[in-house]
């Protein structure tokens, strides 16, 4: 389970850009927050998963 974590935070550090001293005005726009709520739809799909995952030898699948 936590190797899928740690791919997730590898992909969300894919590509990071950093704007240096200036700041974009539009930080907050919908155009800018789409992929964190896109990770964030994927951790709850993740974790829901993981709760109906069923158990093999005590373990489970994952």
């Amino acid at each position: 389970m936590n190797i899928f974590y740690f791919l997730i935070i590898i992909l969300c550090l894919y590509g990071i850009k950093f704007s240096g001293k200036n700041y974009f005005a539009d930080y907050l726009s919908k155009d800018k927050t789409m992929a964190i709520n896109g990770i964030f739809v994927l951790l709850v799909f993740y974790r829901h998963y993981s709760q109906y995952a069923e158990t093999i030898g005590g373990g489970t699948i994952i």
